[in-house]
């Protein structure tokens, strides 16, 4: 921590909008999620970089960077990030060329379609994040998860220590963080670059969407939840959407 060199914060989580998709559990055999061990951590090592944040809106794009980075470590994946100036081009080209952030369903939905920064989404859903439970559950079979939350200013006070609720302190704007792993006091994720924890007093108060992913390169390798998940459903209800 001694080494963090202030910066200037950037969001850029739009509005939430649920996809008329069933919950996570509804596809997995007996509308249950696999149990999850008491403890995990994921790709707490990998040099997640951060992907203009601190210059624009991007923390969607960026969040998809970091997801990709942390399950391609995990799977023995190849997963390079194309750099800041590609990053750049591509959050423009989604946002229409202003500095407005992303919806995070939209653009989950977007990279389904097609490869975003060399990285392709094959699935996606939301899942119970106000169940403790399907949380672990989602971080642990997918290798981590997006998040959208409501950040609060004590945020950026904070960073890069642990995020803490401090009672009173004003929302900010939307953020897209990832999650990559989680234990008895709180959950570790990824955003502006570096791999903090949020006590799950935070993750609960401030979250306010939530999806697993599942990408390509996971389901070329056969890692994940593939044994109990009923992908095919979920891939006809994405293309219904």
């Amino acid at each position: 921590m001694s080494d963090f060199v202030p910066f200037e914060f950037k969001l850029g989580k739009a509005p939430a909008v649920r996809p008329a998709l069933a919950m996570l559990h509804e596809y997995f055999e007996g509308a249950t999620l696999p149990a999850a061990p008491a403890q995990c951590e994921w790709a707490m090592k990998v040099q997640y970089p951060m992907a203009l944040n601190n210059q624009f809106g991007d923390c969607v794009v960026a969040g998809h960077v970091h997801l990709s980075q942390a399950t391609a470590q995990e799977n023995d994946g190849s997963y390079v990030y194309p750099g800041d100036a590609a990053a750049k081009v591509e959050y423009f080209n989604l946002t229409g060329g202003a500095d407005t952030g992303l919806v995070e369903s939209t653009f989950l939905s977007t990279a389904k379609s097609a490869p975003i920064l060399g990285s392709q989404v094959d699935v996606f859903c939301p899942f119970d994040f106000t169940n403790v439970e399907h949380t672990k559950s989602a971080i642990y079979l997918f290798g981590g998860v997006f998040l959208g939350v409501s950040l609060p200013q004590s945020a950026e006070n904070q960073f890069p220590g642990k995020w803490t609720v401090v009672p009173g302190s004003p929302i900010i704007g939307g953020h897209c963080i990832v999650a990559i792993g989680y234990d008895e006091e709180g959950v570790f994720i990824v955003t502006w670059g570096t791999v903090i924890k949020a006590t799950w007093e935070w993750f609960e108060k401030y979250v306010d969407e939530a999806y697993a992913v599942l990408y390509t390169e996971q389901v070329e390798k056969n890692r994940g939840p593939l044994a109990t998940f009923n992908i095919d459903q979920l891939r006809a209800d994405i293309e219904a959407l």
